[in-house]
């Protein structure tokens, strides 16, 4: 044990002073005008080995070996200084390094970050909280989950939620909601924020997300059914220049091509814009059933300052297709006809057309305040002429001829609304407040 104990020794006094003979470098980094740098990357390029400066922009290196070394600093921001060090044994470099700023580099600078769905604040809430903290029963689908399953329809987007449904599609020309056992008729359909009428097919190309309320809190909106809402959010303009052109085919004559493109306008990000637009042609399985739309969503972001901002939107649709009712039953027996038989009048038709225009004006007061109005003018259409359902208000008579019914029937609505939100954010001691204050009025 004893002779372990000065074989010990005598290797922890010689490594002592195998190390005492290697070299150091010490160094401070500054910048141009004499300040210290913290936080550069300093490496010595020949053997990898590196560290970082201090708060005080100093910095240490202690290579294995004496050698002649390439020393690189570099920051974001600054560029890149390259310095040949000559380490001798048992000796100290003391350097004193400056970094000059490189304005080129930093005009390649983009952030980006990613923040989940559940971190997002939602419109619908009306009040800057989180849906995870929310109290009411949201549910929110992303873009991305819109284009991963190519939605085309409601009836797409519901099969990813429980408790709202389509319910029934009156004559395939309008997709009918209900949640909770309620239906929601014509009032519980939102696009961004305001009462959107669905009287006709909802058109997603250009939506964002949607956002889906379930219950009771859905009365934050108004004169709506119980059983919840759903507001469709539209695209925004974005300062970053992009855009898409997609084209997509399928069966029954399928044809929808859609652009999308954004920018910004000018060189001070004041100015931005956004349009995108459809257009769907398509048959049927029945002979005789077809379709027609036209959809295009431009708008507008103006900066005013850093706290005061104004986005200009429109919306329009247009859809023209044929009522198709199905086959119907005669005396509660399905009818023995072929799928592609069409028991409709050939002139039959269905128009519809809606148009509105938004203006919203954020201006934050603070970090914790913010003012939010509203403005919205929407105009409605719809020009519906064919048969009824062909169960329904027929005469079969003992010939067995069938006459059937018709029906003719217009729409035409003018609907104005304006909403005042206050949001605010307060503490009484540990304990903080979240304060909304709303206004709306609408005709």
């Amino acid at each position: 044990m004893y002779f372990n104990y000065v074989i010990c020794i005598i290797f922890l006094c010689f490594g002592s002073i195998g190390l005492s003979q290697t070299g150091m470098i010490k160094g401070t980094i500054l910048n141009a005008e004499g300040q210290p740098v913290p936080y550069v990357n300093i490496q010595l390029k020949e053997i990898q080995l590196g560290t970082l400066s201090n708060d005080k922009g100093e910095f240490e290196l202690r290579p294995t070996a004496s050698n002649t070394y390439t020393l690189e600093a570099s920051y974001l921001g600054y560029k890149t200084l390259e310095k040949k060090i000559v380490l001798e044994e048992g000796k100290v470099s003391q350097l004193t390094l400056s970094l000059f700023e490189n304005a080129e580099l930093l005009k390649e600078i983009v952030i980006k970050g990613y923040v989940s769905q559940n971190e997002k604040i939602v419109s619908i809430g009306k009040i800057a909280i989180k849906p995870m903290d929310l109290p009411q029963s949201v549910i929110t689908l992303d873009r991305q989950v819109l284009e991963n399953q190519q939605v085309r329809r409601m009836a797409d987007v519901l099969m990813n939620t429980n408790g709202v449904y389509i319910m029934g599609t009156t004559g395939g020309y309008q997709e009918e909601i209900a949640g909770r056992g309620f239906a929601f008729g014509s009032t519980n359909t939102f696009r961004n924020g305001i009462r959107y009428f669905s009287g006709m097919m909802n058109e997603l190309s250009g939506i964002e997300r949607i956002e889906i309320m379930k219950g009771s809190a859905a009365i934050l909106f108004g004169n709506v059914a119980a059983g919840g809402i759903i507001n469709l959010v539209t695209k925004k303009p974005k300062f970053d220049f992009g855009g898409e052109i997609s084209l997509r085919t399928g069966s029954y004559g399928l044809v929808k091509p859609t652009i999308d493109i954004f920018g910004g306008i000018g060189k001070k990000n004041h100015l931005a814009f956004r349009i995108n637009g459809s257009y769907e042609k398509e048959n049927s399985f029945r002979i005789g059933v077809h379709s027609n739309r036209y959809y295009i969503n431009p708008s507008l972001l103006i900066r005013l300052d850093h706290k005061t901002e104004v986005l200009l939107e429109a919306d329009y649709s247009q859809d023209d297709r044929t009522p198709d009712f199905g086959a119907g039953i005669v005396n509660y027996q399905l009818v023995s006809l072929p799928r592609s038989k069409y028991l409709g009048v050939a002139w039959s038709y269905f128009k519809a057309n809606q148009v509105s225009s938004t203006v919203t004006i954020n201006h934050r007061f603070s970090s914790k305040w913010k003012l939010s109005f509203t403005g919205s003018y929407r105009n409605y259409n719809t020009d519906l002429y064919s048969n009824t359902r062909p169960n329904s208000g027929t005469l079969i008579t003992t010939s067995g001829t069938w006459i059937r019914s018709l029906q003719r029937s217009e729409i035409a609505t003018d609907y104005y609304i304006g909403q005042l939100d206050l949001n605010g954010r307060f503490n009484t001691g540990r304990i903080t407040h979240q304060f909304l204050l709303g206004l709306d009025q609408d005709n």
